[in-house]
This record gives C-alpha cells, sequence and structure tokens, in this order.
C-alpha cells in the first residue's frame, strides 16, 4: 500500500522486507529530489487503519529519521478515528501511536453559509482547462452565458438558499453544513443538465438548483454523514 502511494514501479513484487527497504529507499529519494529535509504523509480514511498499519507508519518514521529526514502524518477520515485513539490511550503499549501521530486534532467543517460557497463557487469562472486557456469550466458548460456575463460565483445566494430549503423539508434538528462532495455533484448536475439551455440571457434560477440539489442526494447523504454534525460536535462540548 505505502510503495503504491509511494509511486514505486515495482509495489508488489518481492519479500514484505524487501519492499520495506525499498520503500525507506523510494520515499528518501522522493525528499533528497526535493531538495528538503521533510517528508509530509496524509493518510486518507484513517478510520480504518488497524494497529499493524500505524506500526508500519512508526517504523517507517523511525528509519527516516536516521537518514535525517523527518516525517509528519496528517491522519484524515471520519469521527469514528477518535475512538481508536481513545482506545490506544487505554494501553501503554499503544499509547505511543497517540503521541506520534494524533497528538492534535482538526475539525474539517462543511460550507456553513452562503458566503463560504462563494469562493469555492468562484473557482470554476477563473480555474482553466486546459491551463492558461480561455475556457474556465463554467465557460466550458454556458459558453453565451458566460461570454455575457454570468457566473457562478455570483450564484451563492441562490445555491445556499436551494440547500437550505432542502434541509428544512427534511426537518433536520441540526445546524446545516454542506460536504465540499455535496457541493460539487450539485454544481456539476446543474452545469450538466443545463448546457442545452445555454444562451445569452441564460442564468440558472432557483427551481435550477434545487433540483441539482435533489438530485445529488444531499438529503439521503445527511443522516449517514450525521455523526458529522452531531456527535462529533457532543465529543468536542
Amino acid at each position: 500500500m505505502l510503495l503504491k502511494a509511494a509511486q514505486h514501479e515495482r509495489p508488489d513484487s518481492g519479500t514484505a522486507l524487501q519492499r520495506r527497504l525499498r520503500l525507506y529507499h523510494k520515499l528518501a529519494e522522493l525528499v533528497e529530489r526535493a531538495a528538503g529535509s521533510k517528508l509530509i504523509v496524509f493518510v486518507d480514511e484513517a478510520q480504518r487503519l488497524e494497529l499493524e498499519h500505524y506500526e508500519w507508519l512508526r517504523d517507517v518514521q523511525d528509519e527516516l529519521e536516521r537518514r535525517g529526514v523527518r516525517m509528519f502524518t496528517f491522519l484524515v477520515g471520519q469521527p469514528g478515528i477518535l475512538n481508536r485513539k481513545s482506545s490506544f490511550r487505554q494501553s501503554v503499549d499503544t499509547s505511543q501511536i497517540v503521541s506520534r501521530f494524533m497528538i492534535d486534532e482538526l475539525r474539517f467543517e462543511g460550507f456553513r453559509s452562503a458566503d463560504d460557497l462563494k469562493m469555492s463557487l468562484g473557482a470554476y469562472d477563473t480555474s482553466t482547462f486546459p491551463d492558461r486557456s480561455e475556457w474556465p469550466y463554467t465557460r466550458f458548460f454556458l459558453q453565451r452565458a458566460f461570454d455575457t456575463g454570468f457566473r457562478l460565483g455570483k450564484q451563492h445566494g441562490v445555491l445556499w438558499e436551494a440547500f437550505d430549503a432542502a434541509h428544512r423539508r427534511a426537518r433536520f434538528d441540526f445546524t446545516m453544513e454542506i460536504p465540499t462532495e455535496y457541493l460539487a455533484r450539485t454544481v456539476e448536475i446543474a452545469l450538466t443538465d443545463n448546457m442545452q439551455h445555454d444562451a445569452a440571457d441564460f442564468a440558472l434560477s432557483p427551481a435550477c438548483w434545487s433540483q441539482a440539489v435533489d438530485e445529488s442526494n444531499f438529503v439521503a447523504a445527511l443522516e449517514e454523514l450525521r455523526i458529522i454534525f452531531v456527535d462529533e460536535a457532543a465529543y468536542g462540548s
């Protein structure tokens, strides 16, 4: 897993010891190539890690330290990782994992206001593909509207209202947050579903946004994500 993440050309060949040594060499090589002395590792879905995975990370950190490389590890995952942290604290044998990899906690918040949406929506108006081309993402889908002044960045208010209305209709009793995934999915739906309506005077209406929010499964996902909005907040209180 770690060799593959490091983009080694032979991540699955050899014995466990051989793969481990190749990993050490590969990581040290990457740091040396960048003319640095620090390695930053992001571990996604970290709530799925078992004790043996942390022991691997510990061994990698120790070996790189011997080679003069300091390793910083960021664990990114669902709040269930906090339960793992608590269990590790209960044993002397595993408490060192907490001291190495779980000292600080930082909650990754969703979008909490219309103003929060403004910058992300504006990025669709300015980010181009290919780079340095004249084709921002908004223009690709709605060229005529874009060329006459339509901008997603100005839609933050009406989009927030669409999410808020869906949240209220579902009668959730917790403060709304919009996960990044569902914002991106809603924007994608709104743009692709309305390409055929592109015109100089076209704009995404409240009805367009409401339909896109519904099709994104935002409401259906909130119950699954409830631990993020409620239980994790209770943990921190």
